[in-house]
């Protein structure tokens, strides 16, 4: 028996994703091959992402009916191209705040090391999540959460300007962070295609966005424009794991070889092949 992260009650804890798993299930879905690989370890194939001991069933039972919401309203959609546009009441709310709740509760203990000058900010954050997702609070704080659908910003620039990798990041890997400096913070989970921001301190991100802002209800569009904290953050989050990654050994190379060749038609109606197209004619752009 252990304390579970939200509720504080003991309780026999259960493996929690670090991301929502239906992502992590469309990955492996509309990947060129079964399996997933990790950027900063590409020679190791992998049936699923991270999962951590962090909630009581009862807690993630009320995480998963959020997940379920966002799924069937709106990745689905978004994923297979027919979103343009949508309206929200405060389900999606709920959603982004258990996104930034789960990230900041993973990342804090090294957070609290790293940063300690801004710790504080993020334990304060983590506790009015906290009441929020619970019931206890009607309101989540005084922070922002952005939603950012990612696929125009993918071919947005020209190729001189961004990371080889940034379609592949974008569109394909989930990741999790806090994203700081000496003076800021915010939580950052990025899902295939979409990512979700919430501002810790300051509680606004900084610069001018357009149909990203989550409110308890409302409208949004998948046209967007984001701020430079949002934007910068997510192209310094390639260069990084570019500078990391190593390279992926001639063995594994063959592997992924000998496994389309298995299904030449999974391989090119993969989202891993448009996302390898999409990069070969943005390199194809005049770098205006």
């Amino acid at each position: 028996m252990e304390k579970c992260a939200l509720c504080r009650n003991e309780a026999r804890l259960v493996n929690s994703h670090t991301v929502p798993k239906f992502a992590v299930e469309w990955l492996k879905k509309s990947s060129a091959t079964p399996y997933l690989r990790s950027a900063l370890n590409p020679n190791r194939r992998l049936q699923d992402v991270n999962t951590v001991k962090l909630l009581c069933s009862d807690c993630e039972n009320r995480f998963s009916k959020w997940e379920k919401q966002f799924a069937q309203k709106l990745f689905t959609p978004y994923t297979e191209g027919s979103l343009q546009s949508f309206a929200y009441d405060e389900w999606l709310l709920y959603f982004a705040v258990s996104l930034a709740w789960r990230t900041t509760i993973y990342e804090a203990v090294e957070y609290r090391r790293t940063r300690p000058a801004l710790a504080p900010f993020v334990d304060e954050a983590i506790e009015h999540w906290s009441m929020f997702l619970q019931g206890k609070s009607t309101e989540a704080g005084p922070y922002e959460h952005h939603i950012v659908f990612l696929s125009l910003l993918a071919g947005s620039q020209p190729a001189a300007e961004l990371p080889v990798n940034l379609e592949a990041y974008l569109l394909r890997a989930v990741d999790t962070t806090l994203a700081s400096n000496t003076k800021k913070v915010f939580a950052c989970t990025k899902l295939p295609g979409i990512a979700f921001c919430s501002a810790i301190h300051p509680s606004q991100l900084e610069g001018e966005y357009l149909h990203t802002l989550i409110e308890r209800k409302g409208h949004l569009e998948t046209r967007q424009r984001v701020g430079p904290d949002i934007g910068s953050f997510l192209v310094n989050r390639v260069k990084q794991y570019e500078k990391l990654a190593p390279e992926i050994s001639e063995r594994q190379l063959k592997l992924i070889a000998e496994s389309g060749a298995k299904n030449p038609a999974r391989v090119f109606s993969s989202q891993d092949f448009v996302v390898f197209m999409r990069k070969i004619m943005r390199k194809s752009k005049p770098n205006t």
